[in-house]
């Protein structure tokens, strides 16, 4: 299996990359809205086409406000129309710093699992280094 991972992250690299995730996190607790898993899954899911939709009611909104109902709190639409977007920007950088850390967890994991299989096979076998499971029986 090919060594994909060669460096150790210096500690004081993962700490100051902890310390920014804090900080995003804080800066960004007083507008988000975290959400119980019962509520998670009550709200409808929102794909690519819904968010077009979104967006085409928007601009139909902007461009004719005589035809939006009286109902309609324009300035939170635009508010919550502006965030999804930029909640969309932050959640696909987020999600690539994740993929990017699962990918190399799931790798150096695969490895040293496959690495503990070969040493327990090396003692198996008797290796003059260490001594056998069959032979600490006897």
């Amino acid at each position: 299996m090919e060594n994909k991972h060669s460096l150790l992250i210096p500690a004081n690299i993962v700490s100051q990359v902890q310390g920014l995730v804090n900080q995003a996190k804080g800066l960004l607790l007083p507008y988000v809205t975290p959400l119980t898993l019962a509520e998670r899954h009550t709200l409808p899911k929102i794909g690519g086409k819904t968010l077009s939709f979104v967006e085409k009611a928007h601009e139909y909104a902007v461009q004719n406000p005589n035809l939006c109902p009286p109902y309609l709190d324009m300035a939170a639409f635009n508010t919550d129309f502006a965030d999804v977007h930029n909640l969309l920007m932050l959640n696909n950088a987020t999600l690539q710093l994740h993929e990017y850390t699962d990918d190399t967890r799931h790798d150096l994991r695969q490895r040293s699992l496959s690495g503990r299989a070969h040493l327990l096979q090396f003692r198996e076998n008797g290796h003059p280094s260490g001594h056998s499971r069959r032979q600490s029986r006897i």
